[in-house]
């Protein structure tokens, strides 16, 4: 996937003595390879994610990898950069605010 602005792009590689591919796809947000694993015959759904790092795209992001894996009957493998935070304090203000109020110690 080619880089947009400041985001670097996407790569999602495999060795191709192990593993054959069955099914690839580049995504708006997500590149996918459905690859067959040689000596088991087990298929796996690779799906490397990146996510929109500001509020507008994330509801089509997540419909995209919702259609991906929605119903279907695969083993998935997702990861990538979701750009997303659970909660607030895991948000990089949040973050720098508490780093800054850890008194420092001393490690002597």
């Amino acid at each position: 996937m080619e880089a947009v602005d400041f985001s670097g792009g996407q790569l999602l590689i495999w060795e191709e003595d192990i593993w054959n591919p069955i099914h690839k796809h580049v995504g708006s947000f997500m590149l996918v390879a459905k690859l067959e694993h040689r000596r088991s015959g087990i298929s796996y759904t690779f799906i490397n994610v990146y996510g929109p790092p500001r509020r507008a795209g994330r509801l089509e992001f997540f419909a995209e990898l919702n259609d991906l894996v929605d119903g279907a009957d695969d083993c998935f493998i997702i990861g990538g950069d979701f750009n997303v935070t659970r909660l607030a304090s895991e948000t990089r203000e949040e973050i720098a605010r508490v780093w800054y109020e850890i008194p420092p110690v001393s490690l002597n």
